[in-house]
C-alpha cells in the first residue's frame, strides 16, 4: 500500500423533454414523429487536494428527433423507414482516465440512423420473416489515447459510418395441448456489417476508411425452441 493519489467526488445530472405525435390513416399509413431536449452535466470535486478542486463538464445541449414511417402493404405485409439522431455522453471512466487529468472538454458522441425495412406474417402467423437496411453515420466519436507514459486518455476525434443489412426469419413446426413437446419453434438470422471509419486521427495521420476491427463482415444465428411441460 502506498500514499492515496486520487479521491474525487462525481455528480451527474441528465435532464430530458420528449414528446411525441402519432398519425394513422385508413389507407394504412402510420406516421410516428417525437423529439427530445437533453441537458447532461458532470461536476467533479477532487478532494484529494487542499483545497478540493471542482471541475465542470461543458456539454453541449443534444436534440434527438426522430421521424418513423409504416405502410401496411396488406394484412401480411408492411414496409417502415426512420430516421432518427442519437447520442451518448463520456463515461466516468473517460472524464477520468488512468492518467488521473480529468478532461471535462468531452463532448457526448453523435449519430444520425437511417433505415428501411419490410415485415411479414405468413401461414397463419406461423411465418414470420423481416428484412431491413441501414445506415448509422457516427460524428464526434470518442477515441483512446495513451500518453508518454503509457497512461490512457480520450478525446474526441473519430468517426465511423455503419452501414449493414439484417434478415431474420421464424416459422412455428407445430403448437399443441397435448404431448410432451408443446411447440417448436424455428429460428434464422443474416446480418452483413461494413462498418469502417470515416475519420480517425492520431497526430497527422488520418486512418478514415479502414474497418472498425472486431466487427464481423457476415455474422449467422439459428435457434431451435421447444415447450416441455
Amino acid at each position: 500500500p502506498d500514499s492515496l493519489q486520487t479521491s474525487d467526488e462525481i455528480s451527474n445530472r441528465l435532464y430530458n423533454i420528449f414528446t411525441q405525435a402519432v398519425i394513422e390513416l385508413k389507407s394504412g399509413w402510420a406516421f410516428t414523429g417525437g423529439i427530445g431536449l437533453n441537458n447532461h452535466h458532470t461536476q467533479i470535486l477532487r478532494t484529494s487536494v487542499i483545497p478540493n478542486i471542482q471541475f465542470n463538464s461543458n456539454y453541449n445541449v443534444e436534440w434527438s428527433p426522430r421521424l418513423a414511417v409504416i405502410k401496411h402493404l396488406s394484412k401480411q405485409w408492411k414496409l417502415y423507414g426512420v430516421v432518427s439522431k442519437g447520442f451518448s455522453p463520456p463515461s466516468n471512466a473517460e472524464l477520468l482516465p488512468s492518467n488521473s487529468i480529468i478532461n471535462t472538454d468531452l463532448q457526448a458522441e453523435q449519430g444520425w440512423n437511417y433505415e428501411i425495412g419490410v415485415r411479414s406474417v405468413l401461414l397463419n402467423n406461423r411465418l414470420q420473416l423481416s428484412l431491413n437496411v441501414y445506415q448509422f453515420n457516427l460524428t464526434n466519436a470518442i477515441v483512446q489515447r495513451r500518453d508518454g507514459s503509457g497512461a490512457d486518455y480520450f478525446t474526441n476525434a473519430g468517426g465511423t459510418i455503419q452501414k449493414g443489412l439484417e434478415l431474420s426469419g421464424s416459422y412455428q413446426v407445430f403448437e399443441r395441448n397435448d404431448g410432451l413437446l408443446k411447440q417448436l419453434l424455428i429460428e434464422l438470422g443474416y446480418t452483413y456489417s461494413n462498418y469502417e471509419y470515416s475519420e480517425f486521427k492520431q497526430l497527422n495521420n488520418n486512418y478514415g476508411g479502414n474497418n472498425l476491427p472486431g466487427i464481423p463482415l457476415h455474422y449467422i444465428t439459428a435457434g431451435i425452441h421447444g415447450n416441455i411441460k
